[in-house]
């Protein structure tokens, strides 16, 4: 995939539901999301956050409209927690945050801080919202031998921290109008522990088949502890739904009509989520739905969720998203020596200098048609449209296209409109082009066209902008950058621009421009300009992201500007081994490349600027990272980053909506994977004393199916935090 690294994020789909609070108390903020958004997690398949203990994740969890939570409190020592910056009372030993046997090389969060997130300023209106209720699942970890209801020192510590943190909790809850419930779970359930069936009530606990005792399913009898069991928390076996399978012989027993949602803990892979999803839609189906715990991106889980619906499933359950890795088989037996662009009016994929297919897109649907471009011959590059305009460069010169259907629908045909392009791109290397409109409502529109493009054997990379009329029937104006952007290209690296035209209070034109390309360091460069390019940029990050292929979009919503990333090769932050190794925490991982890993990310570009000045925010090597600092540094940031899938040759559109929900929507086409398509072997990882590693390899970042070849699209919506 060439060499590795740059910008990142990609196509993401975070999606927001919360109501704006209007005035509760005089601490909480008015929500900066809009209403009548689509969310991500309410579909009757969603998700679990599961093991995210570092804290420094959730404030981009709240972006994505996560409302169940699961983390991992679990129980050390005084002597280790005198030792530990975020312990304030270590005499009865602390619940620090992490699902492995905590490690002395590292602080973590507590108990305590989830307290203090929640009653944070910026987040306050987020926990507090009285239409969504936010669950937070308390997995305990015990690592002693002591019975919890002994009266051995270590034990009694346990439960007196355990009491004194639900008493914080609750303080907090009704001080500040909490919508939250904390709900019992791992070593905090009565099974084995008759002093827990009556204390810490009314919290409820999780019920686990096999483990659990088996009268729970039917009873809730008081006496014994069954009445405290009401949430199914079925786990992953082989075959993966055997477990599924077991309590629907049994019709779910008293769950089936619970209040709570069935869980399913733990899976990754495309082909268990799918295969699960299958076997829970056959029924009974759970008042509340199915929620899969998993340490993946939340974007992921759904994506690989709402595709079990090209399987039957869409009649039976309603999914977060309408599609989902619609496969469209082509004729072609290398798909790395494939080229595909998203355009506005569909999907372009190159075969070789002159095969050309056009692929029209309705309602995440793919229909196939051939395409001949009359007058390219040469070996056509890229490919950007608007409208029914199509520009196509190669490395020898440039051509606009108009775009019409065929009488007889079987080819759309591209006649060429114009041909003439300036002197000094004629013998240069283009690298990346961008193409957008300017004022669509005027008589006359102009379309404004950005390259980026170096000489054959410079390491110079140059920018120029034209504004060509439309019609398209005079010479085009033009002027490029008076100084290089980037002087150190390696011509095999990859590079995208993206322009966008906003119309100022006086009419007046305003032009932003925005390029990325990777580099021989693996870390990824992001330039931003407002106005003309031949000014310095107000944006310039050398380390940006972990990625390759990248792929930019602006676009302007509600007066504020937006930029978009998408990219492959990108690293999986959020993995099982990731989230529960002892050491390091998710957010201090340095990370590493995934091949075909793919990644989201978006934010206006005051947040994004904001982000990339106070390193203090992002913790990492990389700008971009799902991790955001949680105290209280400013205004919600909208950033978001995550990673939702694998493939090849990602192209990404991005459309704004409609209907006033203050959301964008995402399309993304790719090549599906094949068995054959990578290596089960990992990369060098880096060096750390604990076992566990950071994940490099796709398994860890939750294999996509193979079962299928050919062209697949994922559609998401993303919501617009408004901050």
């Amino acid at each position: 995939m060439g060499c590795v690294c740059v910008i990142a994020v990609s196509t993401v789909v975070l999606v927001l539901v919360h109501s704006c609070l209007h005035g509760a108390i005089a601490l909480i903020n008015t929500s900066p999301f809009q209403s009548s958004q689509p969310s991500l997690d309410s579909a009757d398949v969603s998700f679990q956050v599961h093991s995210y203990n570092d804290l420094r994740l959730w404030p981009q969890l709240i972006a994505k409209s996560v409302t169940w939570f699961k983390v991992d409190p679990h129980w050390m020592s005084p002597q280790f927690c005198e030792s530990q910056a975020n312990v304030k009372d270590a005499d009865s030993g602390c619940f620090v945050l992490n699902h492995d046997t905590p490690s002395s090389l590292r602080n973590y969060n507590t108990t305590e801080e989830i307290v203090n997130l929640m009653t944070e300023k910026r987040f306050l209106w987020y926990f507090s919202d009285p239409s969504v209720r936010i669950y937070i699942a308390l997995c305990f970890k015990w690592d002693g031998v002591d019975n919890l209801c002994s009266s051995l020192p270590n034990a009694t510590k346990w439960r007196h921290l355990l009491s004194t943190f639900l008493a914080d909790a609750n303080a907090a809850i009704g001080k500040y109008h909490l919508n939250v419930e904390f709900i019992l779970d791992g070593n905090a359930t009565p099974t084995n522990r008759q002093c827990l069936i009556s204390m810490y009530e009314p919290l409820v606990a999780t019920w686990i088949v096999g483990r659990d005792p088996a009268s729970a399913l039917i009873d809730n009898n008081v006496e014994n502890g069954d009445a405290r069991f009401q949430v199914n928390n079925m786990p992953q076996s082989s075959p993966p739904a055997s477990n599924v399978l077991q309590l629907q012989a049994k019709k779910y027993g008293k769950f089936a009509n619970s209040s709570y949602p069935f869980l399913f803990w733990e899976p990754s892979s495309q082909d268990d989520i799918q295969n699960v999803s299958a076997t829970y839609a056959k029924g009974p189906l759970a008042p509340h739905g199915l929620r899969f715990a998993t340490n993946i991106d939340p974007v992921q889980v759904s994506l690989y969720a709402s595709s079990s619906s090209q399987y039957g499933l869409k009649d039976a359950l309603r999914f977060a998203y309408n599609s989902s890795n619609v496969v469209v088989p082509i004729e072609q037996a290398e798909p790395q020596s494939l080229k595909i662009y998203y355009t506005d009016g569909g999907a372009i994929v190159t075969k070789n200098a002159t095969d050309l297919i056009f692929y029209r897109t309705s309602e995440a649907l793919l229909a196939r048609k051939g395409t001949s471009l009359v007058g390219a011959t040469s070996d056509v590059d890229f490919f950007v449209s608007l409208e029914n305009i199509l520009l196509a460069a190669s490395q020898s010169g440039a051509w606009i296209f108009n775009i019409a259907e065929s009488r007889t629908e079987k080819y759309v045909v591209a006649q060429p409109v114009f041909a003439s392009f300036p002197e000094s791109l004629q013998q240069n290397v283009v690298l990346a082009i961008a193409i957008t409109q300017d004022a669509p409502t005027s008589p006359i529109n102009e379309l404004l066209v950005s390259l980026a493009f170096s000489s054959p054997n410079s390491t110079k990379v140059q920018i120029i902008e034209l504004t060509l009329s439309n019609p398209l029937s005079t010479t085009p104006r033009f002027f490029t950058a008076s100084a290089p952007i980037y002087t150190n290209l390696s011509h095999n690296e990859n590079l995208s621009v993206t322009t966008t035209s906003l119309s100022s209070l006086y009419m007046n034109r305003i032009v932003y421009h925005a390029i990325v390309f990777t580099s021989n360091s693996n870390v990824g460069f992001l330039s931003f300009w407002h106005g003309n390019i031949n000014g310095s940029p107000i944006i310039s990050i050398p380390n940006f992201a972990i990625g390759t292929n990248p792929s930019l979009k602006l676009f302007e919503s509600n007066g504020s500007l937006w930029l978009f990333m998408g990219a492959t090769d990108a690293f999986c932050w959020n993995t099982e081994t990731n989230n529960k190794q002892a050491y390091p925490a998710t957010c201090e991982i340095t990370p590493m490349p995934v091949q075909y890993a793919h990644s989201y990310t978006m934010s206006r570009v005051l947040d994004l600027q904001h982000r990339a000045a106070t390193p203090e925010l992002y913790f990492g090597p990389v700008v971009v990272s799902p991790c955001s600092t949680t105290l209280g540094m400013g205004n919600f940031s909208s950033f978001v980053h995550g990673t939702f899938g694998a493939g090849l040759l990602p192209a990404f559109h991005v459309t704004t909506d409609v209907n006033g929900k203050n959301a964008v929507h995402i399309s993304c086409i790719y090549h599906t994977l094949s068995s054959s398509s990578f290596s089960t072997s990992s990369p060098p990882s880096i060096t750390s004393p604990s076992p566990r590693v950071s994940s490099t390899t796709l398994n860890s970042c939750g294999m996509p199916s193979t079962s299928q070849q050919g062209l697949a699209i994922d559609t998401w919506s993303l919501s617009l935090v408004q901050p």
